[in-house]
């Protein structure tokens, strides 16, 4: 390995009898330990698609991800890089539900939203939907169904989404 690590480091990475939990403080060298990691697994045959780092920030992730490819680089595996990996927990979270669409219920294309820019979207929605009535905003009946083939009301809306920002 051509990276420097002090004796406790290089005993995290030469650990190959399974998973190893590195906890540590910044700047203390977790982003070198799990490279050279990588690289010794893969060094040692393991396939580079059954080996997975988890980080908690996408910086994090993008610096193991140019770290690991350039260590692996060096020892002539350039492409094996793209197969490990290398994201952050919500990130691997994600593609685990993407690969599962079909079996949790899911289109192919889902999207998730955060709940800041749901109530952008609700607003648009209640515009297009007074301009499709012909009607100018405020001029809509309180108690006018919010969708079609809705039960809610504009009103329920409304007082969803305030109820939502005071509780935030």
């Amino acid at each position: 390995m051509s990276l420097p690590l002090n004796p406790v480091q290089r005993e995290a990475v030469r650990y190959l009898d399974g998973p190893r939990l590195v906890l540590a403080g910044a700047g203390s060298g977790k982003t070198r330990v799990i490279t050279a990691k990588i690289g010794r697994l893969i060094e040692r045959g393991h396939d580079p698609k059954r080996i997975v780092a988890i980080t908690l920030t996408n910086r994090a992730a993008r610096q193991m991800r140019e770290r690991a490819g350039g260590l692996l680089a060096q020892q002539g595996r350039t492409g094996l890089a793209a197969d490990v990996t290398i994201c952050t927990f919500h990130a691997l979270g994600l593609k685990i539900i993407r690969g599962d669409t079909a079996a949790l219920g899911l289109k192919p294309g889902f999207s998730i939203v955060d709940p800041g820019d749901i109530e952008p979207i609700v607003s648009e929605l209640l515009q297009t939907t007074d301009r499709a009535r012909g009607h100018n905003r405020g001029q809509t009946p309180i108690d006018e169904p919010a969708c079609p083939g809705d039960n809610s009301t504009r009103a329920d809306l409304s007082f969803s989404l305030r109820a939502r920002n005071k509780y935030r």
